[in-house]
């Protein structure tokens, strides 16, 4: 509920309007496309809305996000409001997101013969959750080995990779002791790629050897190859 006064000057009158009640305005739908949000929504007769997008749920008294946990804060355009449907312009990286609208009630239309239209949207709408998928990320594994030196060249490569990924390549030596390596890719960007390259010696080596890859528990990838 918000309290609206209106003194207008009628001779030597004051007029004064009573308490009004607005509408909240309403989010309708949340999605993403390629990871730019999209957020529908409904702010009848508002002529300054505000999209919020935070990392963390937490509000400060005010209704906003916590600035730290924001993503996005932007104002609509009026074609925008018209439309009931805002598309970023920026992607945000894959995870749980919160989303809020805030919408101010336009002057000209809501205020009008001294009271306020309660069919005008104000203040915060009920707070909706965006989900954004992490992408697919498909490896690539070789096994190589090098005839100038006694190794094996292990390259592992990940696409799209935006976060840091240990991984590790495991095999059997020809004791048949099984040995592991551990590294970790390091990606930066979900929209870019990230690749590492690891060395082994052929001496432990069985004259075929199987290596393989895991991430986690699971198995990304196998060669076996003939390393002398």
């Amino acid at each position: 509920m918000r309290l609206v006064v209106i003194l207008a000057l009628c001779g030597t009158s004051l007029v004064w309007s009573g308490t009004a009640l607005a509408v909240p305005p309403t989010i309708t739908s949340v999605s993403q496309q390629t990871r730019h949000p999209i957020v529908t929504f409904s702010a009848p007769k508002s002529d300054h809305v505000v999209i919020e997008i935070a990392s963390k749920p937490e509000r400060g008294s005010d209704g906003s996000f916590f600035s730290e946990n924001q993503v996005e804060f932007d104002l609509m355009t009026d074609s925008e409001v018209a439309a009931g449907r805002w598309l970023s312009e920026s992607q945000i990286d894959p995870g749980t997101y919160y989303v809020l609208v805030r919408a101010s009630p336009d002057f000209n239309l809501c205020y009008q013969n001294g009271g306020f239209d309660p069919s005008c949207a104000d203040g915060y709408s009920a707070m909706a959750t965006l989900v954004v998928p992490r992408p697919a990320v498909k490896y690539v594994v070789g096994a190589t080995r090098q005839s100038y030196s006694a190794a094996v060249t292990l390259s592992i490569s990940a696409t799209p990779l935006g976060e840091k990924l240990p991984y590790r390549v495991c095999y059997l030596t020809k004791a048949l002791k099984r040995l592991c390596l551990r590294d970790m890719l390091a990606g930066y960007s979900w929209n870019s790629g990230a690749s590492e390259r690891l060395t082994v010696s052929t001496r432990l080596l069985a004259t075929y050897t199987t290596f393989s890859w895991f991430v986690g528990t699971r198995v990304i990838g196998s060669k076996r190859i003939r390393v002398r």
